[in-house]
């Protein structure tokens, strides 16, 4: 490999490359050999590791269970001002469709919290340092994330 690198050299096959002349960056030269390159390769080719990919699935999911969570408060605050002005026959009957559909999100929520907590603790299995752990979910804890 080197002396087909010096051979392109010599032919000037390599002159007017992108970032010719420029010196290498002090994060692209740390650490041994070995990391170096496997870093390097990963950096270039835009490879992440499965438990890094796994987490920030994880995080997105996360995400997008405190938004259902976010919405579903803003429809509970927006029936609560519609039960203060309905007719008085009907306020039993929209108050046990808004506890039947609240009681049904919940029942969602839980559902999916417990398939994130499955695939938390399938992350914290393969993560290579107990610090990148995470914690699991609890129901209660996402919605009281939800002002």
């Amino acid at each position: 490999m080197e002396e087909r690198l010096r051979r392109l050299a010599e032919a000037g096959e390599l002159t007017g490359l992108p970032g010719e002349g420029r010196p290498f960056a002090a994060e692209d030269l740390a650490g041994d050999d070995a990391s170096w390159a496997a870093f390097r390769l990963m950096k270039n080719n835009r490879v992440v590791p499965g438990w890094s990919q796994d987490r920030m699935d994880i995080d997105t999911e996360l995400d997008r269970l405190t938004s259902r969570c976010r919405a579903h408060r803003s429809w509970l605050i927006a029936r609560s001002r519609e039960l203060r002005s309905a007719p008085g026959d009907r306020i039993i009957e929209l108050s046990r469709i808004t506890a039947l559909e609240d009681d049904r999100f919940t029942a969602e929520l839980g559902s999916a919290v417990q398939a994130l907590n499955e695939r938390i603790g399938r992350y914290n299995a393969i993560v290579p340092s107990p610090s990148l752990a995470l914690l699991p979910v609890r129901v209660g804890a996402l919605l009281a994330l939800v002002p």
